[in-house]
């Protein structure tokens, strides 16, 4: 295969790859990302989770369907999907996920003005001077 890059651009972007891994967000994510797959209480629930979704497609696409089956099955999940979103794993890491795209998205939107002279629309038309 050809090699598109050539040698500066490719130290450049080593350098900058480098420079993003040593920022505390990208710290921040992979410490919590380790945290977050290491709870066995949070696996636990994820897979029950997902075991109930499978019995709640299965009774779904069934012709005689069990209305008590489906709310319970739905009450579970619920709860299921609660004691997820508030496990402090959870929580943890999807702060940390949130801070960091922000920043990485950052990245790529100044990257891209560098190249293009454009700021990446906002969508946010009451800031806009019109597309482009």
């Amino acid at each position: 295969m050809e090699k598109i890059l050539n040698e500066k651009i490719t130290e450049m972007i080593h350098a900058l790859g480098k420079e993003i891994k040593e920022d505390p967000r990208a710290g921040a994510l992979q410490t919590a990302a380790d945290i977050y797959n290491d709870s066995a209480e949070l696996r636990t629930l994820i897979t029950e989770y997902n075991v109930h979704q499978t019995a709640l497609s299965a009774e779904y696409s069934k012709d005689d369907q069990d209305e008590d089956v489906i709310r319970n099955i739905e009450k579970r999940l619920e709860e299921l999907y609660n004691e997820i979103t508030n496990n402090d794993a959870y929580v943890a890491y999807t702060q940390a996920k949130d801070e960091y795209d922000a920043y990485y998205s950052e990245i790529l939107a100044e990257l891209e003005f560098a190249i293009t002279g454009h700021r990446p629309c906002s969508h946010d038309c009451s800031s806009c001077g019109g597309c482009h």
